[in-house]
């Protein structure tokens, strides 16, 4: 961090001597200049403290090109530093679960949120057993007498708020405890991919399965990849037995899961740290230009006719404001920026064309090659010594004289017209007389 105070000990000037017709507006800004290294990727945020107060931003952050970066600011009496942001570690892969409360953990006594438990023996939700957490849900069919059984445990996500995408790799898992698998019992799992309008599009089919006695095992089913067209899933449990007398089984299931992995995750958080910095005593040299225009500026420490020196190569115009930085060492030190005297060139090969109006004179000539032309001027009067009439016109290559006296001969000039004045008048080009 550095504290500067400035104290402006110069003066501006432009000498109208050395400009072509009024001199440019000189403006000086004194102030500082912030100079720092930077590193391709990071961003740099200047800040400044005025009479110990909090820090503002001076401007938005500056990326880094790994090139050096400059700052003007304006001001006296103010503290600075430069904030160096260093973006955070690349995210690592993100694995998201489609199937909502795959856990049983949300839901009310036997019931589990977001799951349907339907059929003649439906499954229920139970908090003595788990894999994870405190709930899982219990499929148990057991036949009374010779009648067959059936228990369905169903999720479809777009209602419960999630969705798959088409083209992705899902793997599809669950946890499986087995508790008894009796005569004629069979369970089943089914993935099925829907479209928007809930249509199948894509199924694992009815897969049987088998768990482990009083073990919790996980069974997955990995590289299920939507199909063009899915947008939702339906995730199926089928506890079922025949009619056989005293047909039964029994088993949890827990930790449901539709997974997918993405490339990368979001980012770590940046890190910030102070950014050391250099910071010049300068003033900010200020002008307005023309297009084309050469502007040359110098400076002096006692304005003597010999003692300007130029601050920089000339400078030529484009219509915008032009700046320059210069050190302010000296006790004393004057500026001027010099606009070199161009004298402007009159038109050529001025000659009379058809006006189409009475009483008037029609001109036509070749525009003036010099910079800066604004416009025209027509002179115009009873004799080559007497050009006291004049007609502006824009910056146009032709133009008609009206309101003329019938039968006179008048005498006729074309000279430029420029932000240094005019061209020289020289010699009248031609006489004729109105139509």
């Amino acid at each position: 961090m550095n504290r500067h105070i400035i104290r402006p000990a110069a003066l501006a000037v432009c000498l109208s001597v050395t400009c072509s017709g009024a001199p440019p507006s000189l403006s000086i800004s004194p102030g500082g200049q912030l100079g720092w290294s930077t590193t391709s990727g990071h961003s740099y945020q200047p800040q400044v403290s005025t009479s110990g107060g909090p820090w503002a931003d001076l401007g938005p952050a500056l990326p880094g090109d790994g090139q050096p970066r400059v700052l003007f600011t304006e001001g006296a009496g103010s503290s600075y530093q430069i904030l160096e942001i260093i973006p955070g570690a690349p995210g690592g892969p993100v694995t998201t679960n489609a199937a909502v409360n795959g856990g049983f953990e949300a839901g009310g006594g036997t019931t589990a949120q977001n799951w349907s438990a339907t059929a003649s023996q439906p499954p229920v939700r139970i908090g003595t057993d788990a894999h994870l957490g405190s709930f899982s849900m219990r499929g148990r069919i057991i036949n009374v007498g010779a009648s067959p059984g059936e228990g369905l445990l169903v999720q479809r996500l777009v209602p419960q708020g999630s969705s798959v995408a088409a083209g992705k790799t899902y793997g599809f898992s669950f946890w499986a405890k087995q508790v008894s698998s009796g005569p004629s019992y069979v369970q089943q799992y089914e993935m099925q991919w829907l479209n928007s309008s809930g249509g199948v599009i894509g199924s694992t089919g009815l897969q049987n399965f088998s768990g482990t006695i009083g073990q919790w095992q996980k069974i997955s089913v990995p590289n299920l990849v939507a199909p063009a067209g899915a947008a939702d899933a339906r995730i199926s449990f089928r506890f079922v037995t025949g009619a056989v007398a005293g047909g039964g089984g029994e088993v949890l299931i827990d930790d449901v899961a539709l997974e997918t992995t993405s490339d990368n995750g979001p980012p770590g958080p940046p890190e910030i740290r102070n950014h050391p910095f250099t910071l010049d005593k300068v003033a900010r040299l200020s002008w307005p230009t023309e297009a084309g225009v050469s502007y040359q500026p110098r400076s002096s420490t006692n304005l003597a006719p010999g003692g300007w020196s130029d601050l920089a190569p000339a400078i030529t115009g484009d219509g915008n404001p032009r700046s320059l930085f210069v050190p302010m060492n000296l006790e004393r030190q004057f500026f001027r920026v010099e606009v070199p005297v161009i004298p402007l060139q009159s038109p050529a090969d001025l000659q009379v064309v058809q006006s189409g109006s009475p009483n008037s004179i029609g001109l036509a000539w070749t525009a003036s090659p010099s910079q800066g032309v604004t416009g025209y001027r027509i002179l115009f009067g009873p004799s080559a010594g007497d050009l006291s009439e004049y007609l502006d016109v824009g910056n146009v290559t032709s133009a008609v004289i009206p309101d003329l006296a019938p039968g006179q001969t008048y005498y006729i000039a074309v000279v430029t017209l420029g932000a240094g004045g005019q061209s020289p008048v020289g010699t009248v080009t031609l006489s004729a007389q109105p139509e």
